[in-house]
């Protein structure tokens, strides 16, 4: 794809809830085409026998888990960015279960998303009548203290804890993990809940926040 004709690129967080938290992340891609489409933003598009926008999301979400902190990046022809009424003719036409949060100018040659996306924190409560057991500030404690939790994956072995950034108990029913994403690297909800013996307990995931590598973004500032 060519970058020749892009005159900025936005990025956009927003948050999926209600029925998008069951809308796989190709599938939110194609909304969030509708939506730049029916407010007339000045596209940019991809080169070859099937022009599509040019849009980037930092990570997929975990099907069924809801977001406040979802991000999204936008190449476009023309600049559109500050403006005031960006934000509400975005809102206007997106689905009542997508909030946009905030709009911003980045570097048109920062590093694509994904590579940035660092990692993503995740509130999980189990689905009433269902309880955490008492004994789980100790199976926190011993997950935390291992050296290792190997878990398999796709018929391959790997090794869990490296990407277990943090793991709490913030209220009693209520855990709040922070995995690592990335290629390679990207720690699961569900993993991490299996590996505390919670693989059999419904719950529900959010996620809460996410982290975008500052390091790489003053790099490309540097250059």
């Amino acid at each position: 794809m060519s970058t020749r004709s892009t005159q900025q690129r936005l990025r956009l967080r927003y948050a999926q809830q209600g029925t998008l938290r069951f809308v796989g992340h190709l599938d939110i891609t194609k909304i969030w085409e509708r939506i730049l489409r029916r407010a007339e933003l000045p596209l940019e598009y991809s080169r070859g026998f099937n022009p599509r926008p040019r849009l980037q999301v930092a990570a997929g979400l975990p099907l069924g888990a809801s977001s406040a902190a979802e991000a999204l990046d936008v190449w476009l022809e023309a600049p559109v960015w500050p403006s005031d009424d960006l934000r509400p003719r975005l809102q206007a036409v997106a689905p009542r279960d997508l909030t946009l949060l905030s709009a911003e100018a980045v570097p048109i040659q920062a590093p694509a998303l994904p590579m940035l996306a660092h990692s993503a924190t995740y509130q999980v409560r189990p689905l009433p009548p269902a309880r955490f057991p008492e004994g789980l500030p100790a199976q926190i404690t011993a997950l935390l203290q291992a050296d290792q939790l190997l878990r398999q994956r796709k018929r391959k072995t790997y090794d869990l804890r490296p990407l277990i950034l943090g793991l709490g108990q913030p209220a009693e029913q209520m855990l709040e993990m922070q995995l690592s994403l990335g290629e390679g690297r990207t720690g699961r909800p569900d993993e991490t809940l299996a590996a505390l013996g919670l693989a059999e307990v419904p719950v529900q995931i959010h996620r809460s926040a996410l982290e975008l590598a500052t390091t790489l973004l003053e790099q490309d500032h540097q250059e």
